[in-house]
């Protein structure tokens, strides 16, 4: 907003020049990581390269929007910390059904039953897929 406001140009080797350059370089990176996105994407829609194409989304996200990488760290830090925190305070330790012991017949619930099921499936649907001639 401050470049966009200014009227005249600032004086050489101030820091009102500095600071508009480095906007200047920063939107120029910008629109170069967006042109590289959308090349990306539509060259690498046609080959099934889709790795590429949320790698060089990255790129662009982060060029524009660079405090998000940073914010999202310290979002995870303090909810790290925080179930740390509660679970020191916490008298037994929680796991996920799926990892329950198999000889515990309470906890053989329909959510096991189905990840064994979904399981069965993703493999038959992978020997399938490199058996066919």
């Amino acid at each position: 907003m401050l470049y966009d406001k200014t009227v005249q140009i600032p004086e050489p080797g101030s820091l009102l020049e500095s600071v508009l350059l480095l906007i200047v370089l920063k939107r120029n990176e910008a629109e170069l990581y967006r042109t590289e996105a959308l090349v990306t994407a539509a060259a690498a829609a046609h080959t099934g390269q889709y790795e590429l194409i949320s790698k060089t989304f990255r790129n662009y996200k982060s060029a524009l929007l660079p405090f998000l990488e940073t914010e999202k760290k310290r979002t995870d830090d303090e909810v790290k910390k925080a179930l740390d925190d509660w679970t020191k305070n916490v008298a037994f330790k929680v796991r996920p059904l799926w990892l329950a012991p198999k000889e515990s017949k309470r906890l053989h619930s329909k959510l096991r039953k189905s990840a064994a099921r979904v399981k069965e499936m993703e493999e038959e649907r992978r020997r399938k897929r490199f058996t066919r001639i």
